[in-house]
């Protein structure tokens, strides 16, 4: 009873964007060793949580604003995440004194260019939208739980 109650829990706290929705990507510093991210990582990094990539590089997190569709589409299909989960996250961190906001940026054309010029930097483009100025940064998905198989 209970596994079927946390499975239900799972698929119900799951984000996914709307259908037609331009295909998200997670971008980096090009000069960055990390080719591949986590999913709970990355959603520590732009939860503020994490603040370092594992070579003790400052981690520079860049969003869109909330109520762009890039952000959105970000939270749901990449983050698995509601935005307004993320922006709680943000706060929590911020009214406690132990975080801070990401850097809120006004476009996809600004998000491609600060990225590409700071060190340890992340952020998110339409697939469509990256060029070889950055790195793009593979997110591995895993299985939130695995039943095991019954002999």
């Amino acid at each position: 009873m209970s596994l079927s109650l946390l499975a239900l829990l799972l698929l119900a706290s799951r984000a996914d964007a709307e259908p037609g929705q331009p295909e998200m990507v997670t971008i980096g510093f090009p000069a960055t060793s990390e080719q591949t991210i986590s999913l709970t990582s990355l959603r520590a990094v732009f939860g503020m949580i994490q603040r370092e990539w594992p070579a003790n590089t400052a981690v520079k997190v860049f969003v869109l604003s909330d109520d762009t569709a890039e952000h959105t589409n970000f939270s749901k299909s990449v983050l698995q995440l509601f935005p307004q989960q993320l922006r709680s996250a943000w706060e929590r961190g911020v009214f406690s004194g132990h975080g801070s906001y990401p850097e809120q940026l006004a476009s996809s054309q600004e998000m491609l260019r600060r990225v590409a010029a700071t060190p340890g930097a992340i952020g998110y483009l339409k697939a469509s939208e990256v060029d070889a100025t950055v790195r793009v940064i593979s997110v591995e998905c895993l299985p939130a739980f695995s039943v095991p198989a019954q002999a």
